[in-house]
């Protein structure tokens, strides 16, 4: 599964939702459903990790490049 930034976001709404005690039982992604008969913190702690991870890989790496220049006069 290719996960993208909005599904992070709804992996993050479920957490904060458990977190007030109250019962997730599915989350909505853009292409798919995804339903729990129970979930725990835990869970969705891995879930966030592997979104995120998923995420990072499909970013293209930046890489930084810093020239330094010396003029060559002393003090």
């Amino acid at each position: 599964m290719a996960f993208i930034a909005d599904d992070l976001r709804v992996v993050e709404d479920a957490l904060r939702t458990l977190a007030m005690g109250k019962r997730v039982t599915e989350m909505r992604f853009s292409d798919r459903v995804m339903r729990y008969e129970s979930v725990t913190l835990n869970d969705l702690l891995k879930l966030r990790d592997q979104v995120k991870a998923e995420i990072a890989a499909q970013r293209p790496r930046q890489t930084r490049m810093v020239r330094v220049f010396h003029a060559g006069k002393g003090m």
